[in-house]
Order: structure tokens, then C-alpha cells, then sequence
């Protein structure tokens, strides 16, 4: 055998050997490629509860109660850490600030960093255990300012947000000032806001959906100003109570609003979701009287939200329009540190006339696509 030749075979093998490696560290099949590099197929495992997924250096992703989004020809999956050693209720905990992991298919992930220095004085004062903690990084892209705009939940100002813009997805971000609202204006710092999502629409205006505790969990949807970064005063309750955990998206000329039913910290939660015409409501969806009724808020998708917690439903590209990819935090237990937490996703399915089809809690899916740029096209095969 010639030399060359035998040094081919040789750096084949080592190839193969180092894709082998890779992907039993991410518990997912590598994607198949087509020319140019685009992925073409990928298949998902969510494992059970507890399975972690994991970067490409083989460490568990710490990225919890976030998003995933497609900015460019990339995925981008935000969260809270907590290797740091954050524990919720824990006055001593420090604070271990916001990550984000980005992916060319969704199964193969990188580290990209934090969002921000969480480290310095100013912000462990803000987001330590002794003030209830910061949570919930969303990102959207502003196309007027050119400008990623990033939104956080924390307790220490009475709105209970803070707002940041950076030039790239993954930063670094730089706060903005306090965003205003329309409601809970005059409250002391405290329990006033929490969970949220922040909506795009199609002409490009946004909104943030946002737990008003001062209700007892009922969900208000507000339209943002042209920056994105507070609000006009034009807002709409949905008229819920004992929810959190609220996500947008829309679907042809449908919006949904799926939240945790019941709110709970850290628990397994079940997800109902309402429908709309306009991200400012009327909200429609609820089960009209009964015991149904009373126990449910909305319409019912999954009573344990497949083994823990609503985080958020992300659009992406797909054959036929958008696949919408649920996600929830498969929480630890309910430990306090949920360095450990694990994600569950899964591609919504809709019936004939619209409604969100019961979730299957499957161990995976494959997703088959076109290519991994802006106008990639995807199809989701549940597996049971």
C-alpha cells in the first residue's frame, strides 16, 4: 500500500474516531452534512429526567429557565448558571449571572460565555440569595437599532426588570436605564413582577408578557417602544391567576400564550395556553365551567409540562413555516441549586382547526433540514 495512501486511511480514521467521541458526549447523533457544510439531519435525545445535555468540551450545560433563539445561521441557548453555587432562598449564595451556548444544529453546543460580568460588587448586591435573585435571560433582535436587546428578572427594583443591549448575540450587554411600566409603578421594591417573555411581531413591534404577583400570578402583556427597552403603557391583563412562566408566539394569524399551571418554584408544573388575535388579547381558550374549570386555567397540554417546568416556545424555520420548539427545565428536585436541572424540548403539534395538540414527553426527535442558514428548512419527527 503506498505511503500516502496508508496516511489517508490513517487521518480518516482518526476523523471518525474524534466525531465518535463528540457525539457520545452530547448524547446526540452527529448531523450528516451536505456540501458546504450544511447539516442536513440531526436526531435529539431528552433522556430522562436528569440527563443532562452537554457543550462540546463534554461539561453539563448550566443554562436554566432561558430560551432558545436563531439569530443569523445559529442557535442561541440563554439561561441562569448556577455552578457558582447559587441556591434559591440562600442569603449567602452568590450570584453566578446569565450564559449563553450557541449551535449550528441544535445538538452540538458551545460555550459562548456570559451575557455580562456578573462577578462585581454591584451586581452580586443586586441578584445574590439575599435579594431572591435575578432570572430569565431573554434576547431579541431590534431591526430598527441594529441592537440585541436583553430583559432579566430580579427583586430589587420595583419594576423588576433590567434591560440591556449589546452589537452580537452573545454580548457583551450593557444596561440600559430601568425600563418603565404600566402597571405596579409606585410599589416598594419586592415580589411585584416575575417571570416574562418578550415577543416580536411580525412588523417588527415587541411586546413583554409578565407575572404580576400583585395579582396573585395573573399574566399582563404590554407593547414595548420602538427600542425595546420599556414600555408604552399600552397594556392588556389575560385575567389568570396562580400562573408564571409566560410565552408568546404566533402562528399564521393566531397568537398563543402558554404559561406553568399551576406557578410553582422549581417543581413540576403542568402548561395550558390561551389563543388570541392580538398580542393585546381578548385571550380565549379557558374550559367554559365544571371542575375542568376550576382546576385548569387555560386549555391543558401537559399535566407535568414532560417532567418539569414551561420555559418557552421558540419559532424556528421549517418546511411548511415555522416549527414552534417547546421547552421546559426538567428541575432538580426541587433542590435550591439547580446547577443540575435538565432541558426538555419538543416541536408543538397543531390539529385542523388550530389547537395545540397534547404534548408526547418523547425521549427524542429527529430534525431534518435544508441548511443551517437564515432560510434553513426543518422537519420534526417525534420518537417515542
Amino acid at each position: 500500500m503506498p505511503l500516502s495512501f496508508q496516511r489517508l486511511c490513517y487521518s480518516m480514521c482518526l476523523l471518525l474516531a474524534v466525531l465518535s467521541v463528540l457525539t457520545a458526549s452530547t448524547g446526540a447523533t452527529a448531523s450528516t452534512q451536505e456540501p458546504g457544510g450544511r447539516a442536513v439531519h440531526v436526531h435529539l435525545d431528552n433522556g430522562l429526567p436528569g440527563t443532562a445535555r452537554v457543550d462540546d468540551e463534554g461539561h453539563p450545560i448550566d443554562a436554566h429557565d432561558g430560551q432558545i433563539q436563531r439569530f443569523g445561521d445559529r442557535y442561541y441557548l440563554y439561561g441562569t448558571r448556577y455552578g457558582c453555587g447559587f441556591r434559591w432562598n440562600d442569603k449567602k449564595a452568590p450570584f453566578c449571572g446569565f450564559v449563553v451556548y450557541s449551535s449550528s444544529d441544535l445538538a452540538h453546543w458551545r460555550a459562548e460565555g456570559p451575557l455580562f460580568d456578573a462577578t462585581t460588587p454591584s451586581w452580586q448586591k443586586r441578584c445574590d440569595g439575599s435579594t431572591y435573585g435575578c432570572f430569565r435571560p431573554h434576547v431579541v433582535f431590534n431591526a430598527r437599532t441594529q441592537r440585541y436587546v436583553l430583559w432579566i428578572n430580579s427583586y430589587e427594583v420595583a419594576v423588576g426588570y433590567h434591560v440591556f443591549t449589546a452589537t452580537t448575540p452573545t454580548g457583551p450587554f450593557v444596561e440600559a436605564p430601568l425600563p418603565k411600566l404600566a402597571i405596579n409603578r409606585d410599589q416598594p421594591p419586592g415580589l411585584n413582577h416575575g417571570d416574562h417573555d418578550v415577543f416580536v411581531d411580525h412588523d417588527g413591534t415587541a411586546y413583554l408578557a409578565y407575572t404580576d404577583w400583585r395579582r396573585k400570578g395573573d399574566i399582563a402583556i404590554e407593547q414595548l417602544d420602538e427600542s425595546y427597552l420599556s414600555g408604552t403603557g399600552r397594556y392588556a391583563r389575560v385575567g389568570l391567576k396562580a400562573t408564571e412562566a409566560p410565552s408568546i408566539f404566533r402562528r399564521g394569524d393566531t397568537y398563543y400564550l402558554t404559561f406553568s399551571d399551576p406557578n410553582c418554584g422549581y417543581c413540576t408544573t403542568g402548561t395550558s395556553y390561551l389563543h388570541a388575535t392580538s398580542p393585546l388579547g381578548p385571550w380565549t381558550g379557558k374550559p367554559a365551567s365544571g371542575e375542568m374549570a376550576r382546576q385548569h386555567r387555560g386549555l391543558k397540554i401537559s399535566a407535568t409540562s414532560c417532567g418539569g417546568q414551561p420555559a418557552d416556545v421558540a419559532t424556528l424555520p421549517g418546511p411548511d413555516g415555522p416549527v414552534f420548539l417547546f421547552q421546559s427545565d426538567r428541575w432538580d428536585n426541587g433542590n435550591p441549586s439547580e446547577t443540575h436541572a435538565t432541558h426538555y424540548w419538543e416541536p408543538l403539534r397543531f390539529d385542523a382547526r388550530g389547537a395545540i395538540e397534547p404534548l408526547s414527553c418523547a425521549s427524542g426527535f429527529d430534525i431534518d433540514m435544508t441548511g443551517n442558514t437564515s432560510n434553513s428548512r426543518a422537519k420534526i419527527t417525534p420518537k417515542s
